[in-house]
């Protein structure tokens, strides 16, 4: 009888144990929503993400909480705000946030990471992300078994080591993190892909389209500015389709493998790329130590460097599609309430938004974005009506009427952007900050740096 009762209660618990799901978490880094098919881009540049957000769950409005990668992966990873957790760009003297001058700042190692939480809980726990920023340097590699890293490994790559570990360890349960840097600059994805949109001159693409040209906000408008526009837009196009046949190749292999039914997979980018949607305006209001208006990331708290895509898909994810408000730092409460996992430690400022789409109890949240790597510091604060952006320059969209946040109407509506402001620094007021410390500034950081294009 002692047996047969003990035989009860362990088997269950062997069985609950087996099926936790697998977790493999892609980021795809500079992306900006608005480039993807499911997100109503008028190109078809993601149709395997397509399919799965059909299937799966698409949050079509995901915030960041910041516009480049390193607070933003910290804040993905940690579920919470980067001044908590002491991350970012140091200001100088002159209070600027200038990555010329300064290092970017680890975190603190107190927090507790996405991937610690994982390992905690017995996953095995692998990083695959050719991105500096994620690295040990900056404490992002911390809690992960075993990470690979090198710069520039394209999502073929990228694909091929993931295929590789989890074939080798299929009999465990397994949290990954990869991360594409295909989309990002330089940008020049393998035939066909390169040539898969045309451009205005119909010419081949050469080295200046890789990089970034037409920095300084200088003629703008002209005939070859559109050409080169139309080659830097295709290029971005075709390596976001070259992502989506590797995702679907990984998906293939998890399909015809014995870890088939057991994975849940996520899709999306710590923040978004500026194709010189607000170059007259930066040019204008905007201090940008690197001389540079309109282009890149890291520099405003713009739409188009905040918003970006989160598609999960897998075992007992629902199908449907959200378009309620949401926030990067929602993934990692949601991640493990799927895995119905424990996490100790340090809070989380998000929620877990997967519960609250099965229960029917989803609504807008309130997303802060913070710490800009170039300029005067920027913070912002919206809801599902309205933007306010804090700054030098204070801005103020109505979302719905003003998508693309062209139209600032903040002396029109000056008591409500009033409080905005107030709920932006008052919310701020009641996080527990940690002071910025920079790294060691080296031979191997500046050739990192420069590598990604944060410095000349």
């Amino acid at each position: 009888m002692t047996l047969c009762l003990f035989a009860a209660v362990l088997i269950p618990f062997l069985l609950r144990k087996k099926s936790k799901p697998n977790i493999i978490l892609i980021v795809i880094d500079a992306l900006r929503s608005d480039h993807l098919s499911c997100y109503g881009y008028h190109r078809n540049t993601t149709p395997y993400i397509d399919s799965l957000a059909e299937n799966g769950l698409i949050f079509k409005n995901c915030v960041s909480q910041s516009p480049w990668t390193l607070p933003s992966m910290a804040s993905i990873f940690t579920s919470q705000y980067p001044s908590q957790i002491g991350v970012g760009a140091v200001a100088d003297k002159k209070g600027m946030h200038n990555l010329y001058q300064k290092t970017p700042s680890a975190f603190h190692k107190e927090a507790v990471t996405l991937a610690e939480v994982f390992d905690n809980n017995e996953y095995y726990t692998v990083s695959i992300a050719p991105n500096y920023f994620v690295s040990e340097k900056f404490g992002l590699s911390q809690g992960f078994g075993k990470t690979f890293y090198r710069r520039h490994k394209n999502a073929k790559q990228v694909i091929d080591l993931a295929i590789r570990e989890l074939n080798k360890n299929h009999e465990k349960k397994i949290f990954m993190y990869l991360h594409f840097m295909d989309v990002h600059v330089p940008t020049h994805p393998p035939l066909p892909y390169s040539h898969l949109y045309p451009t205005l001159d119909d010419e081949p693409h050469n080295k200046k389209h890789y990089e970034w040209g037409y920095k300084t906000g200088k003629s703008i408008g002209t005939q070859e500015f559109k050409e080169y526009k139309s080659h830097k837009i295709a290029l971005y196009d075709g390596a976001l389709n070259f992502i989506d046949i590797q995702i679907q190749r990984l998906m293939k292999f998890l399909q015809n493998s014995p870890l088939q039914g057991k994975n849940i997979v996520v899709i999306s980018s710590d923040h978004g790329e500026e194709f010189w949607d607000h170059s007259s305006f930066e040019k204008k209001h905007y201090q940008d130590p690197r001389g540079y208006y309109g282009i890149d990331h890291g520099h405003t708290m713009f739409r188009e460097l905040l918003d970006v895509p989160l598609v999960i898909y897998g075992k007992e994810v629902p199908k449907q599609s959200v378009s309620q408000q949401v926030r990067n730092l929602d993934i990692m409460p949601s991640l493990i309430g799927l895995a119905k996992i424990r996490k100790n430690g340090s809070r989380m400022e998000g929620i877990n938004i997967i519960e609250k789409v099965k229960t029917n109890k989803i609504k807008d949240l309130l997303a802060v974005s913070e710490d800009i790597a170039y300029g005067y510091e920027k913070k912002s604060i919206q809801d599902s009506g309205y933007k306010y952006i804090s700054g030098k320059v204070d801005l103020f969209f109505h979302k719905k009427k003003d998508p693309l946040e062209k139209k600032n109407i903040i002396e029109k509506k000056p008591e409500l952007a009033l409080k905005y402001k107030k709920a932006l620094h008052g919310f701020f007021d009641t996080l527990q900050l940690q002071e910025r410390k920079s790294v060691k500034k080296d031979k191997e950081l500046i050739k990192e740096l420069r590598s990604l294009g944060y410095i000349k």
